[in-house]
């Protein structure tokens, strides 16, 4: 039981810290002029999981 929810933990801390990440770039991105438009749809690409 305890390694499911030490999985589970690790999982989750790795999505948080992904998320940072991508706020970040963002961010930085809208710093340097790119337009919400665009941050947002490369944002949305970037979630998108392709399972074939």
């Amino acid at each position: 039981m305890r390694a499911y929810i030490g999985e589970g933990l690790r999982e989750d801390l790795a999505k948080l810290e992904q998320t940072s990440e991508v706020t970040k770039l963002v961010e930085s991105l809208r710093k340097l002029g790119v337009s919400d438009a665009v941050l947002e749809t490369a944002v949305a690409e970037a979630r998108v999981e392709y399972n074939i």
